[in-house]
């Protein structure tokens, strides 16, 4: 058995006061306030083999802040390859955003692939001030994830997304190639819900049989096995683990005993294993 066996028995920790987004709230404004240059210009046409009128006709029927990530869902996965320019996406962006972190839109389309769209759409060669709102949003985004355990998602905290820390820092790794500072921060961040995160990701290396999963790009793959199987890594792991573990019930009086003896064990197991794994 793994940790994501065995997530559902974990109670909630703490939930974060809502001014704890208040930062990645404000990075979405920035982003709402310098794309605004790109107005809606309607039809946003697409490929007639993928999309239809109606689809148009969706991402025309509210306000911009008003799209649900339902809405979003298709243009989402098609956008600049399938279904509109360069611009329109540049329209959509701050909404997309926004979707992902607090509407739940990473529960209909995977966020590595939205992401994705950027380098797609040659951002590096936009504007300075619209290259820079994104850059500026990447650590904040980082740490309100690993600050967040289990993950906010559409509007409260879900078990079912907790192992979407890793999920975030590829979608991250689709804009920057070295992903180290956002390791470092990881490493550096002593809280309870970081190293459940960090948790979260070595047993999911380990149910993997030590191979990193996802869109990374091969030298990222290779960095953070690296970073994972560093004994620094581990150590900050499994001293931490110990530390903050009461924090997972000291508001749970039935917390099962056996569930907690089955973490320690398995943490364990799974950080002796990859101890044994070469960089």
């Amino acid at each position: 058995m793994f940790w994501y066996e065995i997530v559902e028995t974990i109670p909630m920790l703490k939930p974060m006061p809502s001014t704890e987004f208040h930062a990645l709230h404000e990075a979405v404004e920035r982003l709402y306030e310098v794309f605004a240059r790109y107005p809606l210009i309607t039809p946003v046409t697409g490929c007639p083999c993928c999309t239809t009128p109606a689809d148009y006709a969706m991402l025309a029927s509210k306000p911009l802040r008003q799209l649900t990530a339902k809405d979003l869902r298709k243009y989402a996965t098609k956008a600049l390859t399938t279904w509109g320019d360069v611009n329109d996406f540049r329209h959509f962006l701050p909404r997309l955003f926004e979707a992902m972190f607090f509407d739940n839109l990473t529960g209909e389309v995977n966020a590595e692939i939205v992401f994705d769209k950027l380098p797609y759409g040659e951002w590096r060669t936009w504007p300075q001030a619209e290259q820079d709102a994104i850059e500026q949003m990447l650590p904040v985004l980082w740490q309100t994830r690993l600050d967040t355990f289990p993950s906010f998602v559409n509007g409260h905290y879900d078990l079912l997304w907790a192992d979407d820390v890793e999920e975030c820092l590829c979608s991250i790794g689709q804009l920057v190639e070295d992903v180290s500072p956002f390791l470092a921060t990881w490493l550096h961040t002593d809280s309870a819900s970081a190293i459940y995160h960090l948790a979260q990701f070595a047993n999911s290396i380990v149910y993997h049989n030590g191979k990193v999963d996802g869109y990374w790009q091969p030298s990222q793959r290779a960095s953070l096995l690296n970073w994972l199987t560093n004994p620094l890594t581990l150590d900050t792991l499994e001293t931490g683990f110990l530390t903050h573990f009461d924090e997972l019930t000291i508001h749970h009086d039935e917390f099962r005993p056996e569930v907690i003896d089955f973490l320690f064990v398995t943490l364990g197991m799974n950080i002796d294993w990859l101890r044994t794994l070469k960089p």
